[in-house]
């Protein structure tokens, strides 16, 4: 799959020119509005997603850093009885060019982040998620079918739920593997591939097993697996 990425310090790297700047944006936009157009989600939203919020953070905490700076007094309004003051802190050009590509960088990643949020609604709207047989209560390990019913086909994936701690949070996450694809029919039903797969791989005699259904096609690694681990991992949580 091709990557379009751009990279989070892209604003102050190399040359700072506005126009050049705003060539490289639309440049990667454009790219990903052809990919949301064969409705290839990831990791594309989420690298907008990641940009946007990079650049909100640069300027907020440029501001703040301003506002902390000492005041000189201005002006002196003897009728009105106002003092108004002014910041010591000037942006140099540099910071100025800087300051003009966010402001045209983050309404420009919003509205095709709305597009990327759009697409991800449409694509959960075709995907049905559905145990296979009774739920076990020990939900953090087992196993998920893909199935695409155009070509009644299911993919099967092995997955366990990780606790991922990190310096500032904690969260879940999907671990996932792929084990194969079985043909349904009448005789090979997903119970019936439940029943394989509890033979096969004793480690989980009771395993919590789930088939996640398209009525349309989907793109499998860019938009199918990802929104299908969502929907999963908010299921056995």
């Amino acid at each position: 799959m091709r990557t379009v990425r751009l990279s989070t310090t892209w604003i102050s790297d190399g040359l700072i020119d506005f126009e050049y700047k705003v060539y490289q944006l639309l440049a990667y936009l454009q790219k990903i509005n052809v990919l949301f157009g064969q409705k290839k989600i990831y990791p594309h939203l989420s690298d907008m997603l990641e940009q946007y919020r990079y650049l909100a953070d640069f300027k907020n905490q440029k501001e703040d850093t301003k506002n902390k700076f000492p005041q000189t007094i201005s002006e002196i309004d003897l009728k009105s009885k106002m003092v108004h003051y002014e910041h010591l802190f000037e942006d140099d050009d540099i910071l100025k060019t800087i300051d003009e590509i966010i402001d045209f960088a983050l309404p420009k990643l919003k509205e095709n982040i709305e597009l990327g949020k759009e697409l991800f609604e449409y694509a959960s709207s075709v995907m049905e998620l559905e145990p296979i047989g009774i739920v076990p209560l020990y939900r953090k390990e087992g196993y998920f079918l893909l199935r695409d019913t155009s070509i009644n086909q299911a993919l099967i994936f092995y997955y366990k739920v990780k606790l991922i701690q990190t310096e500032i949070d904690k969260y879940r996450a999907l671990e996932t593997k792929y084990l194969g694809r079985e043909k349904l029919s009448i005789v090979n039903t997903p119970e019936n591939i439940k029943l394989k797969l509890i033979k096969n791989f004793k480690e989980i005699p009771n395993p919590s097993s789930y088939m996640i259904s398209i009525k349309e096609p989907l793109p499998l690694v860019p938009t199918w697996l990802p929104i299908a681990k969502r929907m999963l991992l908010k299921a056995v949580s």
